[in-house]
């Protein structure tokens, strides 16, 4: 199955070489895409309902932030000197979810600065690779670029990106991320070790517990069977803070609730309704234990061969279309939330000490990176963060 995504993916990119509008095919079956030439309709892989493009637009329209806001560059600032480069952006959420607006702002970022040398192809939903496929692809070159949120599964030297209740806010993520920061300079160097380029990285919203059953302080997460990413670092804290953590793949979530297979799962808000999770559980706890993140990773050996000029384009689409996504993500926290609420769905709060049990009892989770990435760095890291 994945050499035939991998042929797939390499007959897509020969395609739009030739031309610059793409062609999608209407049946659910067909791969869901969508290019910054012309936009395809979508089959979602999730239990979320079908809806046509043009509602899909127009609900992005409505809840993203104008472009004008955050791109900070035109085309007139950019001399392309290469000609029909294709790019493969692959995620594996739902379209209604920050992170697919933010790529496909970067389809659009690239194409508009190349002046059309770049022709950028987004899948969402996991229409082109499973996650733990992406993970092998970004580094085999099957796809240019894959976004979300790093962690273990694409290294494990990456699991710092799934450690508990190291990041305290929103804006403290966004300040780590920065080029230049302490922090951000170390991970840039712990993508490379994977052949992977860092291209820009943004905080989008805490993951959040939902469950089925009200976890009413961290004493209450014992015995809570919980889906969680196939990620020995997530499985390793949920284990320890007591719950019964199974992985299962994230297409397969909304039924696995549905049918009481587990009582609850974790991820932000507008994932939460992207996957109309809302229908299939009660609670939301404010658990605040991961930052969910909207990060644009590219193959390195890719982005070597290109020449500086080409270079330059491409950063400059991935920062702005990050800054893009980052004010996103702000503008629609707290709509989603009450979304959720409306639904029907109740909120839970922590507290600080609940925060602080879940850090304290996470140390199997630490020690999992520590062995990975070695003690110093680790605690390079830490500190970098404020601990």
């Amino acid at each position: 199955m994945k050499k035939m995504k991998k042929i797939v993916a390499l007959m897509l990119a020969m395609a739009m070489a030739a031309s610059m509008a793409a062609c999608g095919g209407s049946s659910s079956s067909a791969p869901a895409e969508t290019t910054a030439a012309a936009e395809t309709e979508a089959a979602a892989e999730t239990e979320a309902p079908a809806e046509t493009e043009a509602a899909a637009e127009t609900e992005a329209a409505a809840e993203a932030p104008a472009a004008d806001a955050q791109t900070t560059h035109t085309a007139a600032d950019f001399t392309p000197d290469e000609e029909g480069l294709t790019v493969s952006i692959c995620h594996s959420s739902a379209e209604e979810t920050v992170l697919h607006r933010a790529c496909v702002k970067y389809a659009e970022l690239l194409n508009e600065y190349s002046g059309g040398a770049i022709t950028a192809t987004v899948y969402p939903n996991g229409s082109l690779f499973s996650v733990a496929e992406m993970n092998e692809a970004i580094k085999d070159g099957s796809c240019q670029v894959i976004a979300g949120s790093p962690g273990a599964q694409l290294a494990t030297s990456l699991g710092f990106f799934e450690l508990p209740n190291v990041i305290g806010s929103v804006e403290q993520a966004h300040e780590v991320m920065q080029d230049g920061h302490e922090f951000r300079t170390i991970l840039n160097g712990l993508f490379e070790e994977q052949g992977v380029r860092l291209q820009a990285i943004e905080p989008c919203d805490f993951r959040m517990l939902t469950s089925n059953k009200a976890v009413n302080n961290y004493s209450e997460i014992s015995g809570l069977k919980i889906r969680v990413m196939d990620s020995q670092v997530p499985m390793s804290y949920w284990a320890q803070w007591g719950a019964q953590p199974t992985p299962i793949a994230w297409p397969e979530v909304y039924m696995s609730l549905q049918q009481n297979k587990v009582d609850a799962q974790e991820n932000p808000y507008d994932s939460i309704l992207g996957s109309n999770l809302q229908e299939v559980q009660k609670y939301i706890i404010d658990t605040r234990h991961v930052m969910f993140y909207t990060g644009f990773m590219m193959n390195k050996a890719w982005y070597d061969q290109r020449t500086d000029a080409m270079k330059a384009i491409i950063d400059a689409a991935a920062n702005d279309a990050a800054a893009y996504a980052y004010q996103d993500a702000l503008d629609s926290s707290a709509a989603n939330r009450e979304k959720l609420e409306a639904a029907g769905m109740e909120f839970i709060e922590f507290t600080q000490e609940d925060w602080d049990q879940m850090r304290a009892n996470a140390t199997e989770a630490d020690e999992i990176v520590k062995t990975a990435i070695g003690e110093d760095l680790f605690n390079q890291m830490m500190g970098a963060l404020g601990f």
